[in-house]
């Protein structure tokens, strides 16, 4: 049940190029991002960016500036860990930072000693389904899929390993620990999520916003989070620490962003939160 399109992005300059960049899982079933040039309803000069040949469950784009964008690449498991996110000569479990036209910039990270995949800006991810950047501190942010348990939000250094499968605050499908790794072992050679949540909470992040300067007064410099797996959607407020649900049931919370008027738009997966329901788009004021 997995694959198909997995982001819609608009180019930064959108209002003067016209160009729109789609992920997704092609026939072959790997990763592809294509851009094209977007003139009236018709996709003109179309061309691939970026293909992997590894299957993806899960991805994002987001952009720092006008000529770089991040993709996230995700990988899953059941009932143990797949391979791939602590090898650099593997996409998955990855975080690419890429030029506009899907070339490699010249400031990524260099992993000397590896035999590194071009465009890799972090890797030891899971599932980073949610990546935001915050383009008033420069900081990239990321919200992961654990195994049972173990959901993250981290914040993404260039050229960082963010654990995984080495370490997890979650447990494998069969109820099994990840790893043997401690704690501490885990905080001395990898990078460790601001937030974690174990499987008394179970989010499954399927996005990752802050509104900035909304009408949600108390939201703001919050991270919302759609949580797909109780079909909610999850305020987490670094000051204080604290996580809560907004907004129950309101079905399976795939993206949210803030319109200029500062109200909020949710996208909503078809069937959710039950059978009969369409995809849809919902704005919430409020």
């Amino acid at each position: 049940h997995y694959g198909g399109m997995m982001a819609v992005s608009l180019h930064p300059d959108f209002s003067n190029n016209q160009l729109v960049y789609l992920a997704f899982v092609n026939s072959t079933y790997t990763l592809s991002v294509i851009r094209f040039r977007l003139s009236g309803s018709l996709a003109e000069d179309v061309e691939e960016i970026f293909t992997s040949n590894q299957f993806c469950i899960g991805t994002r784009i987001v952009w720092q500036d006008e000529d770089h964008f991040f993709l996230s690449f995700g990988v899953g498991g059941s009932p143990k860990p797949e391979p791939g996110p602590q090898d650099l000569s593997d996409p998955r479990g990855k975080i690419f930072r890429l030029h506009a036209n899907g070339s490699i910039p010249d400031d990524n990270p260099s992993f000397t000693d590896m035999n590194a995949l071009s465009g890799i800006w972090s890797y030891g991810h899971r599932d980073p389904q949610g990546l935001f950047y915050d383009t008033s501190t420069g900081t990239l942010y990321s919200s992961e899929h654990g195994p049972m348990g173990g959901d993250e939000i981290n914040i993404i250094e260039k050229g960082g390993n963010f654990g995984w499968p080495l370490f997890s605050y979650g447990l494998n499908y069969d109820n099994t620990p990840v790893s043997d790794m401690s704690e501490q072992e885990a905080a001395e050679k990898t990078i460790m999520p601001i937030k974690y949540w174990t499987k008394d909470f179970r989010l499954a992040p399927g996005n990752l916003f802050m509104p900035q300067a909304s009408n949600f007064t108390n939201w703001n410099n919050s991270f919302l989070i759609g949580g797909l797996t109780y079909q909610q959607l999850v305020r987490y407020n670094p000051e204080n620490d604290l996580t809560e649900v907004v907004l129950p049931k309101a079905g399976r919370v795939r993206d949210i962003a803030q319109l200029p008027s500062g109200n909020l738009v949710l996208l909503i997966e078809q069937n959710s939160p039950s059978a009969g329901f369409t995809g849809r788009i919902v704005k919430i004021t409020p």
